[in-house]
This record gives C-alpha cells, structure tokens and sequence, in this order.
C-alpha cells in the first residue's frame, strides 16, 4: 500500500544515487560485525560522523558553523532577509543502532539544498540545515541534548555538572569537543529566530500489513486509510491511497502440522506452534495442495 502525500505543483527531483552513496557513506562510521551501527554521542566515531556531515553541508554549498551546544548549520541564503525554514535531524546512535535512524533525515535535507542547486532554484526564504547534538540518550542521562538547548527547554540548572559512569562530567566532554560550556546558552534561539522546521511537502509511505486470516488484516488497513484521510482533511493536505498488493492469507495444512508435531514428539524435540505471517511461494501452493 502506498500513500502519496502533496501540497504544491513543483517538484525537484533528487539525485537517488547521490544520496544512497551518503548513506552507505556514513553507515561505514562505526558500523558493526552485527550489521548495525554504533556513534554514541560524545565519543571518536560521532565526531567523525559529524564532520562527515559538516563536509557535505559545506560541498553543497552552505555556509556552516558550530553552535555552543554542537549543534552543525548550515544556511542557503534567501531572497528575503527573514528567519529561515530549518530542516536536519542527527548522526548519533544507539549501540547497534541502525542505518537509517538520524542519517536519512540530515543527509536527505542536504540532498534537497544540492537538488535545489542542480536545480537552479532560488528560494525566497533561507534554508539551514540542522546536525543536531546528541539527539539519542547519552551516557549522561539525557536525550536530544543540541534541540533542547536551541529551544530553551534544557531545564536542569545542574546539567552541566552531570558525570558519565566514568566520572567525567559533560562540561569536560563540552570542552573536548571544542565547545565552551560557559557560551551553551548562546545556542539558544528566540521565538521568531525560525521561520518553521523537517516537513516535506510531497512524501510517499508504504505499509505492509500481514495476518493469519484475511478479515483481521484487512480491518487494520481499513481503519490506517481511515486515519490518513482524516488527518488530510484536518490539515488540508492531499492524501492518495492505492493498494500496491493484496494477497488472501492462507493457513497451513493442518495435516502437515499434525505430522511434524507428531515427529517432533516422537523424537522428545521441543516446538512451538507459532504463526509466520510471511507469503512466499508456499503461499501459493497451499490452494493446490493439501
């Protein structure tokens, strides 16, 4: 199922390429033998990743710099001289984390400023990119530490004073990175200092729904386009919904089942009767088999 979401005629298209070779890019900064990715803020890969991001805010032509909190921006000047549209998200991770989580949304604003420049586009409002500091939890207790700062809801007097397992304290980590952890409230930005932020204006979503039976799955499906266009309608914002697939679900044999239970006895191997949910070729075959 595919839902397409529309509020303006123009579209520019981005180079899918470019962009997949940023991600791939940036998930090889402390990737994992599990397949995952580990930039913990505070430490050597987060700090490589940030710079990875910082060279290809400045490739794309904006002009960067480093706010008291770590927080990266990046402007794309206007034609008006206004506050800035402000898009971005962040490179740290969880342990293990994944790929996408952060890095699709502070790459992808990249790739719209570089679209916009292929594309000769001159916005009337400013664009800045936003890297923001430590949005995931940090070993010092806290989470999305770089947006709080900026929008003045860090409400711990003490913050600053607060330690990691080893006893290091996060003004100390502050200086290590360069920042003055004196200056953090010069990260913060007054009511009108930005125009609006990370919505785009045409987006597609994709869902995929599984079941045992086809009645409790397809009710789920019926209530999300439900959601979606009630949503549209409230906020005026187009909303298509089409079905991509639709496929019946289809239960195994109950004779095959009964055996591999009975074998599975026979031989004193635990099991489990477990659905999967998954279609495949057995999927298919269940019509004509028994």
């Amino acid at each position: 199922m595919m839902v397409q979401w529309e509020t303006t005629k123009m579209r520019i298209p981005i180079d899918l390429a470019r962009f997949e070779r940023d991600l791939n890019d940036l998930a090889a900064i402390g990737a994992t033998a599990q397949g995952g990715v580990t930039r913990r803020s505070f430490t050597p890969a987060d700090q490589t990743g940030r710079a990875f991001v910082e060279r290809r805010m400045m490739d794309a032509g904006l002009r960067t710099w480093v706010d008291a909190a770590g927080n990266i921006h990046g402007r794309r000047p206007g034609k008006w001289d206004g506050p800035p549209v402000m898009m971005g998200s962040h490179v740290d991770t969880v342990e293990n984390g994944g790929r996408y989580d952060g890095a699709v949304g502070i790459l992808g604003a990249i790739e719209v400023i570089r679209a916009l420049e292929d594309a000769a586009c001159d916005e009337l409002s400013s664009l800045e990119v936003v890297c923001f500091h430590a949005e995931e939890p940090s070993r010092f207790g806290f989470s999305c530490f770089g947006s709080k700062v900026m929008a003045g809801t860090l409400c711990d007097p003490d913050i600053l004073d607060r330690c990691d397992p080893d006893g290091r304290s996060l003004a100390e980590a502050l200086v290590e990175m360069g920042r003055d952890p004196a200056r953090l409230g010069e990260a913060r930005q007054s009511p009108g200092d930005i125009a609006a932020y990370v919505v785009p204006g045409f987006a597609e979503i994709y869902f995929e729904v599984r079941g045992r039976v086809h009645y409790p799955k397809s009710r789920p499906m019926a209530e999300i386009r439900e959601a979606l266009e009630g949503i549209g309608r409230r906020r005026g914002v187009g909303v298509v919904v089409e079905t991509l697939m639709e496929d019946e679900a289809r239960a195994m044999s109950p004779g095959i089942l009964a055996l591999i239970q009975r074998c599975a006895e026979d031989r004193g191997v635990p099991y489990l009767l477990m659905p999967s949910r998954t279609g495949h070729d057995a999927l298919q075959l269940g019509a004509v088999t028994k």
